[in-house]
């Protein structure tokens, strides 16, 4: 039986940078799909080294949502970013299996 660590990350993006930085974080803002798919390219790749001992073998489910015009508490995005983050961890089960 394949040990592996399951990390869950939940990531929610706001409407805008509130920063004092506001042009790196405008930066980072602005770049945050390829950030997020860097993210999951290194989990990915991290999980796929068969050479590497199971405890050095990563996976994790990643969600990214952003504040809609309707909503009302940040919960609304949390939420979202919480549902793509399950939907990603179904995902990855139905294609490797599950460790448990």
């Amino acid at each position: 039986m394949l040990l592996t660590t399951n990390l869950s990350v939940l990531f929610a993006i706001s409407c805008e940078a509130r920063c004092s930085e506001a042009s790196s974080a405008q930066f980072n803002y602005d770049n945050r799909h390829q950030l997020l798919e860097k993210a999951k390219n290194a989990f990915k790749e991290s999980y796929a080294d068969t050479k590497a001992d199971p405890w050095n073998r990563f996976s994790a489910s990643m969600g990214m949502a952003e504040c809609a015009f309707d909503d009302s508490t940040v919960d609304f995005v949390f939420k979202r970013a919480d549902k793509a983050m399950y939907a990603e961890k179904m995902e990855f089960k139905k294609a490797n299996g599950s460790y448990r």
